[in-house]
């Protein structure tokens, strides 16, 4: 049977996560976001709700911090 392309919910990160992960605080987090160290999702435009995939996690691991310009 093929799996399906509709992503589960495991596959998605909340920013507490992610601190959690990299041990870091909320305005760290927001660093990486505004330094475009993992592309952010916010499904609900309404919503405050802000998730990372974990394979963009999983990405950052493998290429570092970004550089900035």
């Amino acid at each position: 049977m093929a799996q399906s392309k509709i992503t589960s919910p495991d596959e998605w990160l909340k920013p507490k996560d992610i601190q959690r992960i990299f041990k870091i605080g909320h305005n760290k987090y927001y660093q990486f976001v505004r330094d475009g160290a993992f592309p952010v999702s916010k499904p609900d435009p309404k919503g405050r709700a802000v998730f990372v995939r974990k394979s963009d996690v999983e990405k950052f691991f493998e290429r570092g911090y970004p550089k900035a310009a």
